[in-house]
């Protein structure tokens, strides 16, 4: 019976996950994610409900951490404490990225130097499994077709 009851929540879980998935690729299918070049967008927690957001950019590895209101779009805090002193970036731009990425209500977003975005929908499930490709003939591993260019990783 417990077996059974594990088996059950365990196919609702990996549902829900596949279908945040499919909602955010029917939301945001042909949006245009361009803004984002070069960063790297994920919400690491939270203080008293308000996300906090580190941002990664292609010349400095170490991340911009803001704390930020998602209900009023704004920032509350900004820190450079991870980041060494040779890291140069633009904190405003930044800041402005972050309410834009907020408005997606996602754990994470990417997008690389060829416009290959990658999208975490849901918070603390592990990796990051969808992927819209720019030129899908360059995709390796396996992968799962949602829709156009979208695409889930199978493990």
């Amino acid at each position: 019976m417990i077996l059974r009851l594990f088996f059950i929540a365990f196919l609702t879980v990996g549902c829900a996950k596949t279908d945040e998935n499919t909602k955010f690729v029917a939301k945001y299918k042909n949006e245009d994610f361009t803004k984002f070049k070069g960063y790297s967008f994920f919400v690491r927690g939270f203080e008293q409900s308000n996300p906090i957001v580190f941002v990664y950019t292609k010349n400095c590895k170490q991340p911009l951490v803001l704390t930020t209101n998602a209900v009023l779009n704004k920032i509350l805090k900004t820190s450079r404490h991870l980041q060494i002193d040779s890291c140069t970036i633009d904190t405003k731009l930044i800041e402005v990225l972050v309410i834009d990425f907020l408005k997606y209500n996602i754990n994470d977003l990417e997008v690389d130097e060829q416009l290959n975005v990658f999208v975490k929908p849901t918070f603390f499930e592990g990796k990051t499994k969808l992927i819209r490709f720019s030129k899908p003939e360059t995709r390796k591993g396996t992968w799962k077709k949602i829709d156009d260019n979208w695409y889930l990783f199978q493990d």
